[in-house]
């Protein structure tokens, strides 16, 4: 039986799969505010590295990439 984490975990690589797969992408792009660590504790958690700095709204922001390329590598269900 899965724990919690785990099926959040392969929640998430199965909408990267579909990202990579079925619609193509091959970076995903995101940006938080340096204010909002929740989102950015997230986007780190995901696979997400930080790229470079942004404003979003007058605030200074975080911007993030996800390289697809490792998702189209895993076997299915990992």
């Amino acid at each position: 039986m899965r724990t919690d984490g785990e099926r959040a975990a392969l929640k998430r690589v199965g909408g990267l799969v579909l990202a990579a797969d079925s619609y193509g992408l091959r970076t995903l792009r995101a940006a938080a505010t340096v204010d909002n660590a929740g989102s950015r504790a997230v986007l780190l958690c995901t696979g997400f590295l930080p790229v470079g700095e942004t404003v979003l709204d007058g605030r200074p922001a975080i911007r993030y990439e996800r390289d697809l390329a490792a998702v189209r590598q895993q076997p299915a269900g990992a």
